[in-house]
Order: structure tokens, then C-alpha cells, then sequence
């Protein structure tokens, strides 16, 4: 199962759906913070273009949704040309825009502090985090955790986009 819906969007909840069902390991951004700090340089590979990189760091999942893995969800389309790609949606962009601006995306560095104790993150991982929110970011036209960054549009955009590129008969959008 590829996820291709941005965090936020009920990606948490779809995880341990799929972990139960058998669809599991599903890779999450909750997986990444807590991979090793080495993976880091097979990030930067990724972020270089590098698709073995991409393969090497998914090894051994049978499904991905959020951040990192969703802004990847063409090229494991590729590799996996039978499986179904699940979009995960917010009722609107106006509430999505504002559930990632108090989260993932707030821009107060206290909030984010918290975000990153409330996963028990080693001090080690902070930086891990930090790097793989940068990786996950720039499939964006704007940099989400900058001022004035419009969160609606972004989230518009990046459902728009996956829906042009994914075939209709591999996709399922769930609210």
C-alpha cells in the first residue's frame, strides 16, 4: 500500500489499520524519527536524486504513508505497479492548513521542542528530524515552517498533484 496523503490526515490511525490487516511494516514519519541517525546520509542521497537510496531506506516495508515516504509515492509506484495508492484527505484545506500550522508546521520553536519530546526522541535524533522534515519539504512550491507560506494552497496543490498523476484505478481517498 503506498500513502500519498500529507501528514495530518489521519495517517497515524491508517498506520496501525494497516500494521493489523497484515499490510504492515507501514513506514511513517513516526518510523523515521526513530531510524537510526546513519540513515541520514542516505537521505541526503535521496535528496541528491538517488533512488537506490530510496529503495535501501524502505527495505523491509510492505506499506508507507506520511512524511517522508508520501512525497516519494511515483517512484514506488514504479516498483510496485500492482499496488493501490491511498490518499488521505482533511474535509477541507482550511482545516488541514490549520491542524499542520499548530503541528508539523508550527513555526514556534517551543511547540516543535514539545512535538519532538512527545515522541521521546534521543537528542541524537533532533537533528535527524530537522533533516527529514527538510527532504519531506521540498517537494513544495514554499518551504511550509516559513512566514507567510499559504498552507491551503500547499495542501490544494499536493492533492491536485497526486490525483493528475496517480490512475484512477489505484486510487483510494479516505477521510
Amino acid at each position: 500500500v503506498i500513502g500519498a496523503g500529507l501528514g495530518r490526515t489521519g495517517t497515524t490511525s491508517l498506520k496501525a489499520a494497516l500494521d493489523i490487516l497484515g499490510f504492515g511494516p507501514c513506514h511513517h514519519m513516526s518510523e523515521a524519527m526513530q531510524q537510526p541517525r546513519d540513515i541520514v546520509r542516505l537521505w541526503e542521497k535521496v535528496a541528491a536524486g538517488d533512488e537506490d537510496a530510496l529503495q535501501k531506506i524502505f527495505q523491509g516495508y510492505h506499506s508507507t504513508l506520511d512524511y517522508p515516504g508520501c512525497v516519494h509515492f511515483a517512484a514506488f509506484m514504479k516498483w510496485n505497479e500492482d499496488a493501490p495508492v491511498i490518499l488521505t484527505v482533511r474535509d477541507s484545506a482550511e482545516q488541514w492548513a490549520r491542524s499542520a500550522a499548530r503541528t508539523i508546521f508550527s513555526r514556534s520553536l517551543v511547540r516543535r521542542c514539545l512535538l519532538r519530546l512527545l515522541f521521546c526522541l534521543p537528542l541524537t535524533n533532533l537533528y535527524y528530524l530537522q533533516f527529514i522534515q527538510q527532504v519531506s519539504f521540498t517537494v513544495h512550491e514554499e518551504n511550509p515552517l516559513q512566514e507567510g507560506c499559504d498552507l491551503e494552497a500547499l495542501y490544494s496543490d499536493w492533492l491536485e498533484h497526486v490525483r493528475s498523476t496517480v490512475p484512477a484505478e489505484r486510487l483510494l481517498v479516505y477521510n
